[in-house]
């Protein structure tokens, strides 16, 4: 599947009036997209579409809600009569929403539905035959992390990004079946400022998501992970769901409500005084970032601080003893080597190499004269025999002369070696004889016993 040239593309950006949505129309401009931009209110989009143009591109802002599908069919619609045709969708609207399920009002929770997911759908249906007329194309549809780990007081939010990705999963696999060149991806930051004002804790940089959607347009492509915190949060959730949900579950109230939050809800707690508790409207978390219990178990508690102390000092023994095996290691390998064994196993592994020296010239200077070679001999020899000389003749086993210094100095290298090799053969004896001898001094043979001389009263007179 081949998508057209991002300067031969017409793209509807859906959501441009937020940061991520006015990084990727402006990052599509500079590469030579025709652009279509649209969000629920007109209010910014003039302001782009001006940026637009100033950089070299073409540009057209068109205002509709997400949750109505006429006026998203109405979106899709102006880009194929100003343009001629829609080669790229790119769905980036959205709408954030944090407060506990048991707080959430049935109209709150439809609303964010219809924004999410609705959205999409409705941007989806728009788009998908006026791509299948327009001969393919992409679709690009910009969710979250939360469609794979959901997170607390994001129940409708993550409930909308699960059914994104199920949706997106489905179409692709549809599309596939109908040979449709029509690529269908999916842009899974960690998080996103959806809307003026709203943090939904750790922020991807809408930078990075721009250029993912770029890369998108250009390349199909599945799947788009932007971020190492994502990537942390998909693995774990792929290989310890259960370990996964649990730290969800305690940092997801910090990362959500903010520090400030949390440490009233848990004062109000302690003193039996009842709060306002949660409200269903976005909390503020600017600043606040990821929040992890153990982290701040080990700073806070002294018992904490000794594990984590005890735990450097480890690792800092760990790698001065590595460090010193390491060069005992490296000591040791430098003393075999400089022993005359050592250098018999050197100069043995040398052999073929040497070998192959003695050979070379030899093979240079017996060979058969190639056709080039005889052609530019021969005006020389027929001028030879013209005037009357006689035609040396050449043995089989004859070398030129001007070979004989390569094989001298090729065998005299080797005689130099050989004589290397006898040195350490002669070092190696030595070594081994005073080993020995050493080791006969260590451990001396049994004594042969002394002859004893009869005693007087045992000599025996012979007669």
């Amino acid at each position: 599947m081949r998508l057209r040239p991002l300067s031969e593309q017409v793209v509807v950006v859906f959501g441009a009036s937020t940061d991520l949505g006015r990084a990727a129309a402006l990052h599509l401009a500079r590469k030579g997209a025709r652009l279509v931009v649209s969000a629920a209110s007109r209010e910014g989009l003039d302001p782009l579409v001006e940026e637009i143009q100033a950089a070299g591109g073409r540009g057209l802002a068109i205002a509709a809600e997400p949750s109505d599908y006429d006026a998203v069919e109405a979106v899709a619609e102006g880009a194929v009569n100003e343009f001629g045709r829609l080669d790229t969708w790119v769905h980036t609207a959205g709408v954030a929403f944090h407060a506990p399920f048991a707080d959430t009002t049935p109209e709150e929770f439809q609303r964010i539905i219809n924004v999410n997911l609705l959205g999409v759908v409705h941007g989806l249906m728009a788009a998908l035959p006026r791509l299948r007329t327009a001969g393919g194309g992409a679709l690009i549809v910009v969710s979250a992390v939360e469609g794979a780990q959901a997170l607390p007081l994001t129940a409708a939010y993550s409930a909308a990004m699960h059914g994104v990705r199920g949706l997106l999963d489905a179409l692709r696999m549809e599309l596939h079946h109908d040979r449709a060149p029509i690529s269908v991806t999916n842009i899974v930051p960690a998080a996103l400022d959806a809307a003026p004002g709203v943090h939904a804790g750790t922020v991807a940089a809408p930078q990075w998501v721009a250029e993912a959607i770029v890369e998108a347009a250009a390349r199909p492509q599945r799947e788009i992970i932007v971020g190492g915190p994502t990537k942390a949060i998909l693995r774990a959730k792929r290989y310890a769901p259960a370990v996964a949900e649990g730290i969800a579950s305690r940092t997801g109230y910090g990362l959500r409500l903010g520090r400030r939050a949390k440490r009233r809800q848990r004062s109000e707690a302690h003193s039996g005084v009842a709060g306002e508790g949660p409200t269903p409207a976005p909390f503020e978390t600017k600043g606040e970032g990821f929040t992890c219990p153990v982290c701040g178990w080990l700073k806070g508690s002294a018992l904490g601080r000794a594990l984590l102390s005890l735990a450097i000092l480890a690792a800092g023994a760990y790698l001065v003893a590595t460090l010193v095996r390491v060069r005992e290691g490296r000591l040791e390998a430098r003393r075999r080597a400089a022993s005359p064994l050592g250098r018999m196993k050197r100069l043995v592994s040398q052999a073929p190499r040497l070998a192959e020296e003695i050979r070379a010239p030899w093979r240079r200077a017996t060979r058969r004269p190639t056709v080039a070679e005889r052609l530019a001999s021969a005006v020389p020899a027929g001028w030879h025999l013209a005037r009357g000389g006689v035609r040396p003749e050449r043995g089989a086993w004859s070398i030129p002369l001007q070979a004989a210094p390569d094989i001298g100095a090729a065998v005299g290298d080797v005689a130099e070696r050989f004589a290397g090799l006898a040195g350490a053969l002669a070092g190696l004896a030595d070594d081994l004889v005073a080993r020995g001898q050493e080791t006969l001094h260590r451990h001396p043979g049994p004594e042969e016993p002394e002859e004893q001389q009869p005693s007087e009263d045992e000599r025996v007179e012979c007669v």
